[in-house]
């Protein structure tokens, strides 16, 4: 084994997902039966759903190092992976959705046999769409066109926060980061995490090649779609005055 004990604590969200969460959740066991010494914990929180999520939940976890934890209603998806981070008790944290879009195993791919390196440098890995070697199944050509359109915007906005262009797709559910410290500067609950989480983070993002399924039942309203784009523009503000706000006064002053 590479380690004595597990160094990751696996992060998914859940909100209504009692039909797409088992698949997942046995991709974790046969994960985690075949390399023992990486997940230490998996903690899965519900996000007030209001079907058997729950109860499935708890039944999938039964063979797993997991809390299960369930939030009293429905928060949004950055609410239920906060409270993950508040629970987990490694410094590595690997968020997955529960609907399996793209699986644990990725994580070896990402790397492959050199688990150990990632953990000795803490590297960053954001799972991407767009990377040489990535491949994208399900996809509807409605769906594609929203998608680019925002990836633009948002990459758009993550270098007008930060003035850098390490990361090619924000919006992957599939992320290992380190330091629960990020929580500190974590304002927004429901749609910009992403953003948020990328703009937290200090030092080079490495982007990974994932092998990525759009899953039926998978939705975006017009009107989530507008909240996006109005809280893309809130968070990429908020670090722009943060980041560069004091040497722009400074240069007024000249």
């Amino acid at each position: 084994m590479l380690f004595e004990e597990g160094w990751l604590t696996v992060i998914i969200p859940a909100f209504n997902e009692r039909l797409r969460l088992a698949p997942t959740m046995r991709e974790i066991e046969v994960f985690h039966r075949k390399y023992p010494d990486v997940i230490k914990q998996i903690v899965l929180v519900d996000d007030g759903s209001t079907d058997n999520t729950m109860e499935i939940a708890l039944q999938c976890t039964a063979k797993l190092p997991a809390h299960v934890v369930r939030l009293p209603e429905n928060s949004g998806k950055w609410a239920a992976i906060h409270k993950g981070m508040e629970l987990a008790q490694t410094d590595a944290m690997l968020i997955l959705d529960a609907d399996g879009s793209a699986q644990i195993t990725e994580l070896k791919r990402m790397h492959p046999d050199n688990l150990e390196w990632v953990r000795k440098h803490k590297v960053t890995l954001f799972g991407s769409r767009f990377s040489s070697g990535s491949t994208v199944e399900g996809k509807s050509f409605l769906r594609s066109v929203v998608s680019q359109g925002y990836r633009v915007y948002v990459l758009g906005m993550y270098w007008f926060a930060t003035g850098r262009k390490d990361i090619d797709d924000m919006q992957c559910p599939y992320k290992l980061i380190w330091g629960s410290t990020l929580l500190e500067m974590f304002n927004e609950k429901r749609f910009c995490g992403d953003l948020e989480l990328a703009c937290c983070i200090q030092g080079k993002i490495e982007n990974r090649p994932v092998k990525f399924i759009h899953m039926r039942g998978s939705k975006v309203k017009t009107e989530t779609i507008w909240e996006m784009f109005k809280g893309t523009w809130r968070v990429a503000m908020r670090f722009r005055k943060l980041y560069h706000g004091k040497s722009e006064n400074e240069n007024r002053k000249v």
